[in-house]
């Protein structure tokens, strides 16, 4: 069967249901937290054709990575959001549809035990990445609080789409301990290798390492994220995204240093304006002087317990 006359894609109920029950115990197991590793996930000419229609670098579909994070993640292509996706092939975008329908979460409740999974038809954050010569992505734990949706993150799906991959190529995911001590799981980005691993802030990936590709090779994947309409028993949910550092895992200290320089000028100025109120009464009026002493008390406190809530979030 030729690209040209492939039919829409669908995925088969009973055999992902199958294939679910062979692979259970493998993703319950999976160390440093579960995941599963799924070759040649898609039927073969379906996953030639996406990889054919998959957006070279040059598209417009993406988002320019030089004004996102480029501490963290240079050099990574993404959409941001399904509005992004209108000038995609149909052969992908039917694609990204047949990950979000009901077969496939199915198959993932059925994988890992996980009920009531919801898809993001948004693609936030997700839907197609690409990352050029030379990029990386820092370890990291996900944000895991959808607030646009009010969902919960229970789960990421990557399938990657490179062929003829080499390992000197690097851009392995690796899965970390919670501790950060190590890499525990080194996964190559292959065509058609499916990975599925669950979500919480204590799930630590990335691929630390630069591309180290010619120019024109690319590390393409389709990244998906599952969630539920409420959270997890136990697990901490936020908006942030816990950055760990590269591949020596030397720990982010920057944002540190620039809000203890932010705290440091509040508290001084909160001194100065608590300080009025031991001013002598000539130069100024007993009421002024109260007022100032009370707010710059009560500045000062405020600055103290919001540093307090800032330093336990970023450790």
């Amino acid at each position: 069967m030729s690209a040209e006359l492939l039919e829409p894609f669908v995925f088969r109920i009973d055999e992902l249901e199958d294939l679910a029950k062979r692979r259970r115990d493998d993703y319950l197991t999976g160390r440093p937290f579960p995941y599963v590793v799924i070759d040649d996930f898609l039927p073969l000419p379906y996953a030639d054709r996406i990889l054919e229609v998959f957006p070279d670098q040059d598209s417009p579909i993406w988002l320019d990575w030089k004004k996102r994070d480029v501490v963290h993640q240079p050099r990574k292509q993404g959409i941001g959001h399904a509005s992004r996706l209108a000038d995609v092939s149909p052969y992908l975008q039917n694609m990204l549809l047949a990950f979000n329908s009901y077969p496939f979460l199915n198959f993932l409740e059925k994988l890992t035990g996980i009920e009531k999974l919801l898809p993001d038809p948004h693609f936030h954050g997700g839907g197609l990445h690409q990352i050029l010569s030379g990029g990386e992505l820092a370890i990291h734990a996900d944000s895991n609080d959808l607030i646009q949706l009010d969902v919960y993150r229970r789960l990421n799906i990557l399938l990657y789409l490179n062929k003829d991959w080499r390992p000197e190529y690097r851009g392995d995911l690796e899965l970390w301990d919670e501790n950060l001590q190590r890499s525990e799981k080194s996964i190559p980005p292959i065509f058609n290798r499916l990975v599925v691993f669950g979500t919480n802030k204590k799930t630590f990936h990335g691929h630390p390492a630069p591309l180290n590709t010619p120019p024109e090779v690319t590390r393409k994947s389709i990244a998906l994220y599952y969630y539920t309409a409420k959270p997890a028993p136990d697990e901490k949910y936020d908006t942030v995204i816990n950055w760990k550092g590269s591949a020596d895992n030397k720990p982010e200290i920057e944002t540190m240093s620039r809000k203890a320089g932010m705290f440091l000028i509040f508290a001084v100025l909160a001194f100065v304006i608590a300080g009025l109120r031991f001013v002598p009464q000539v130069l100024i009026s007993r009421d002024v002087a109260d007022f100032a002493g009370g707010l710059g008390f009560g500045l000062l406190i405020g600055v103290l317990v919001t540093w307090t809530g800032e330093t336990d979030a970023i450790n």
